[in-house]
């Protein structure tokens, strides 16, 4: 079977469309993943504080 123009097309596009709904959820991740570390991260800066006795 012969593709035509438009064909290509719309596979470039739908391959933009993957290639957003990736990095949509990457950033997704990277959200969830320093939020998480950011609530650690507080914690032990807090415990650090008061061993030095601040």
């Amino acid at each position: 079977m012969k593709r035509s123009w438009n064909d290509s097309r719309n596979e470039t596009g739908q391959g933009l469309a993957e290639v957003g709904l990736f990095l949509v959820l990457v950033v997704i991740v990277a959200v969830v993943v320093l939020g998480s570390l950011g609530v650690q991260f507080t914690t032990m800066f807090q415990q650090v504080t008061t061993a030095f006795g601040g």
